[in-house]
């Protein structure tokens, strides 16, 4: 591979300036004019073939992983690249060369795997990282020849994951910040204006009301009791790593959290759309409905709707219909078995799982708007709450005091 220095015009009007790696400079100048860019200068530079062999090393260490974003991106390039009639080898070194580090590098690893005889299939399973649905869709696209359309749909689906899952952590980051703001509130006041406060109503000598005298005792107890409140909170979560670690434990935490009230429907409704989008994606590209249910199973982080999807693909197996199995109560909604069945029976499964996906993802984000203005109400009446509450016991207090 050869590194080329390069001046270019955008479409905007500017000049911009920088280095391209690529097989020769026909790949060159067909990469840098890809996006539409006007090319000025394009000379060829030398590189050591130690830096690419270095750089290919490092993409296998764990640490040398690009964000899901950046990963996104390049699979675009590559799906244009491979549609403008560049060669596969073209398009990764092309796509190499416009990547930050950690991404070049891994682009570098596969090209080089690629230029060795290897598929590109083979040459990903170095990365386990890029996920199993990646891989799936690539050996598919390798083996009809239409490597330039999974890709675009491998980046669509990273897409579509990562929004939903910034959807996910909006929609439970914010209450879990009130409670902790909350209790934050609460043991300010209790362990350091209470305390305070105290000091001056017992220099009255009077005795106080229930409601002051019940504050101060709570103020008294964390004060003294604090080292084993939070030994205890400690101990809690060292149980609860304990438990999540075993597969039993995972399976029945991963139950309970799907049936918690209000986050249990918001993470219900998030899984319904995340295995709706990557289900159709997969069977839109060729993949079977086994191999389909395979990958989403290694998809989801929740062991119970791992083993259900498992339960749902052994069903399939043995010549049952799929919509029935993915009928368990508090996993995925009841409108996803609804929509399989109907899917099944009109021979349209992958457009029905995208209109399936499509309606949980909008419902989402229903959920999250208005669980954003339920909390915003939960902030008011709970703070304002504890506040009200000590100001009113000690008020009596000091009423009572001045009788």
């Amino acid at each position: 591979m050869t590194s080329f220095a390069y001046d270019i015009r955008t479409p905007s009007g500017q000049t911009e300036s920088g280095f391209l790696e690529a097989a020769d400079a026909t790949a060159a100048s067909a990469a840098l004019r890809a996006d539409g860019h006007l090319l000025l200068r394009l000379e060829e530079r030398t590189r050591p073939a130690q830096s690419l062999q270095l750089e290919a090393r490092i993409s296998r260490l764990p640490f040398a992983r690009p964000s899901m974003a950046t990963f996104e991106v390049a699979m675009r390039q590559l799906s244009v690249m491979l549609r403008s009639g560049l060669t596969l080898l073209e398009a990764l070194r092309a796509t190499a060369a416009q990547s930050p580090r950690f991404m070049r590098a891994t682009l570098v690893d596969i090209a080089e795997r690629v230029q060795e005889g290897r598929t590109v299939t083979q040459a990903l399973e170095r990365h386990p990282w890029m996920g199993r649905m990646v891989r799936q869709l690539v050996e598919v696209g390798e083996q009809t020849g239409t490597l330039d359309v999974v890709l675009a749909r491998a980046a669509d689906a990273l897409e579509k994951r990562r929004l939903l899952l910034a959807q996910l952590i909006s929609a439970l980051m914010y209450p879990t910040l009130v409670l902790v703001a909350a209790i934050g509130v609460t043991v300010f006041i209790l362990t350091f204006a209470v305390p305070r406060i105290t000091v001056y109503l017992a220099a009255l000598g009077r005795p106080l009301p229930p409601m002051a005298q019940g504050l101060v005792d709570l103020s008294n107890f964390l004060m003294t009791s604090w080292p084993m409140i939070v030994g205890g909170i400690l101990l809690a979560m060292i149980c609860f790593a304990v438990t999540y670690a075993v597969p039993v434990g995972r399976l029945l935490i991963d139950s309970i959290a799907l049936r918690v009230p209000l986050t249990g429907f918001i993470l219900r409704t998030s899984a319904t759309a995340y295995f709706s989008r990557s289900f159709a994606y997969l069977l839109a590209s060729g993949v079977t409905i086994i191999e389909a249910l395979r990958t989403c199973q290694e998809l989801h982080g929740n062991r119970r709707l791992t083993v259900l999807i498992a339960e749902a693909r052994d069903r399939v197996i043995g010549g049952g219909a799929l919509g029935p199995a993915l009928a368990a109560p508090k996993t995925f909604t009841p409108m996803l078995s609804s929509m399989v069945v109907v899917g099944e029976k009109s021979g349209n499964l992958d457009e029905t799982m995208t209109s399936c996906a499509e309606f949980h993802e909008q419902r989402l984000d229903a959920l999250i708007r208005t669980l954003s203005s339920l909390v915003e109400v939960a902030v008011i009446i709970v703070v304002g709450g504890i506040v009200g509450y000590v100001y009113i016991a000690f008020m009596m207090a000091l009423y009572g005091a001045a009788l």
